[in-house]
């Protein structure tokens, strides 16, 4: 075990966290998921998280949640209300020094789970969890956070909920490294995927090379 870990990383001496210069406002964008009950033993789920400054990732972990979930969509809720409050947590070392754009992106997978933070009513499916939401729906109230849908495919917190080998793992591995970009020309936010398939398909880059070429 030792050597295969030693050979990993030999192999993967190339990455790494980089951080990058930022003009304007700093970018704190934040990816959250959770299994559900995935533990054979106790039927706790587990809840995975990542959280990018200026696209750099900066905080991630895994954790058995404590309670166990009736519902993916509860599952997600909890995984979504530790998110939120370390997006908070980062936030606040950062405003000590530098602007911060608000609200903070905040993205979850599973639908149910979007709607019900963005909304303050009550119902009976949800009730048994409403003291856990109050976290969440105070930073959307607030304006400090605001909750979107990720695809699944797209999210880089999913590989922190489940065992990857192979090329799975090499895809979640390169997913989290980059995370949200900025394209460098029309400066729009990109989802974690291929940086140059975004530019190929960006009309603002389309433009500028054809401009430079003298088209």
């Amino acid at each position: 075990m030792q050597a295969g870990i030693v050979a990993y990383l030999k192999g993967t001496m190339s990455l790494g966290l980089h951080l990058t210069p930022h003009l304007g406002l700093v970018k704190v964008t934040a990816y959250s998921d959770s299994d559900w009950g995935g533990c054979p033993y106790t039927m706790k789920s587990t809840t995975g998280f990542v959280i990018y400054v200026n696209g750099a990732p900066v905080d991630w972990g895994i954790q058995r949640q404590k309670l166990i979930a009736q519902s993916t969509a509860e599952a997600e809720i909890i995984a979504l209300n530790e998110t939120v409050r370390r997006v908070v947590y980062v936030r606040n070392i950062l405003l000590e020094s530098v602007e911060v754009e608000t609200p903070s992106k905040v993205h979850t997978d599973n639908e149910a789970c979007r709607l019900i933070s963005n909304t303050s009513t009550c119902s009976g499916r949800t009730r048994h969890i409403d003291m856990r939401l109050m976290c969440v729906r105070e930073m959307v109230a607030n304006g400090v956070v605001e909750i979107l849908r990720v695809p699944i495919n797209l999210n880089p917190a999913d590989g922190h909920t489940k065992a990857l080998t192979g090329q799975p793992f090499r895809q979640f591995r390169s997913m989290a490294l980059r995370g949200e970009m900025i394209c460098c020309v029309c400066r729009h936010s990109c989802a974690p995927f291929d940086r140059m398939s975004h530019l190929y398909m960006c009309d603002s880059f389309l433009g500028y090379g054809r401009r430079n070429a003298g088209g």
